[in-house]
């Protein structure tokens, strides 16, 4: 931010220009260099953790044109990557049964889909995953509304419990085709699906949005603009489609697809931490470092972030988040051994442009 703009909520009485720490962070990330005017208490610093409910479409035509076994294969990377780190994720198959037709008790009722096949597990996670995708047969049809439900229904217990406060909830739905059983053969199973991710996109406590990866198929004409329109309704654009070409071709592109909600899904956001002893939360008194293994390094408050790296609060009147902004958290994720923390007790270094 420029001098002078918007700076005097967390900025003391000397101004970004007037002495203290101020104005020699003007390049974002910066050698911090002990304060001698100023003796800082320091908390830990986490990214919120994101927790993503995989829903996954196990029908008969995912055997067709040898697409589940790419598919599975980049499932199971997905999970087991260390770029997943700070996420934890769980795994529903849909349909239970394989008939065909559905119409069963098992088949459509939301409590068969209750519990996943994996529960939610932080990754990166090579075997736990992997073993169960590797014990599943595709099969049946697709009722995909009993299955959405009951991901909804989980996806709002994670956001509600008291281990998960202040965390991300999102829904992932991978599937071929358009929703089509006999659960409720007298209601679209399309908008019936699409009322209840909006429902759960519109939870003002915690919104869930719903991300939607299909794959394409032959046999299902007019599934693009149907999962665009659930995508669209649970608040997260379009769907991601896949065009099945050869196994590679498919692995990559379903891998993509998978690394796009990953982005996108990605946390660059810590809560404030309860404040050392001694130390009381005073929001011009904040600063956030990074330390890579070999110095510690300091993050300037850019509320535009205008700068090489920085952050925010989320907001400046009533803050109860830290924001890095986007070159700051691609530095911090991606380095090895990075570790953020949080200083108590010292004026909050500015950001000058």
């Amino acid at each position: 931010m420029a001098s002078g703009q918007s700076v005097d909520p967390v900025e003391p009485a000397g101004g970004p220009e007037g002495g203290g720490s101020f104005g020699a962070l003007d390049a974002g990330i910066d050698e911090l260099l002990p304060d001698a005017a100023c003796a800082a208490a320091e908390s830990e610093g986490k990214l919120v953790p994101v927790n993503l409910v995989f829903v996954f479409d196990r029908s008969g035509s995912m055997s067709d044109f040898g697409k589940w076994e790419p598919v599975v294969r980049s499932m199971k990377a997905f999970f087991a990557d260390a770029r997943s780190s700070d996420m934890s994720a769980s795994l529903t198959y849909f349909p239970k049964s394989s008939d065909l037709y559905c119409g069963s008790t098992e088949c459509c009722s939301i409590d068969s889909y209750a519990e996943p096949s994996v529960a939610l597990t932080p990754l990166p996670n090579g075997t736990l995953f992997a073993a169960s995708l590797d014990g599943v047969v595709p099969g049946g049809g697709t009722p995909t509304v009993p299955a959405m439900r009951a991901a909804i229904r989980q996806a709002r217990g994670i956001a509600q419990a008291p281990a998960h406060r202040g965390e991300s909830v999102a829904i992932v739905l991978v599937t071929d085709g358009m929703p089509n059983d006999n659960c409720d053969p007298q209601r679209s199973s399309v908008e019936l699906t699409a009322a209840e991710v909006q429902d759960a996109n519109n939870g003002e406590a915690s919104p869930i949005k719903t991300y939607v990866v299909g794959i394409e198929s032959p046999y299902h004409a007019g599934a693009l603009d149907d999962l665009h329109h659930v995508a669209r309704r649970g608040g997260t654009g379009q769907a991601t489609m896949v065009m099945p070409s050869d196994a590679e071709g498919t692995a990559k592109a379903f891998a993509d697809a998978l690394d796009a909600i990953r982005t996108r899904t990605i946390s660059c956001r810590l809560l404030i931490p309860p404040p050392p002893e001694g130390k009381v939360f005073d929001r011009r008194k904040l600063n956030v470092t990074v330390s890579d293994g070999i110095g510690v390094h300091n993050l300037a408050y850019d509320e535009k972030c205008q700068s090489e790296a920085g952050w925010h609060y989320d907001d400046i009147a009533a803050p109860s988040s830290i924001e890095l902004c986007s070159p700051s958290c691609n530095e911090v994720r991606g380095g090895r051994g990075m570790k953020l923390a949080v200083q108590f007790g010292c004026d909050t270094r500015i950001a000058v442009h």
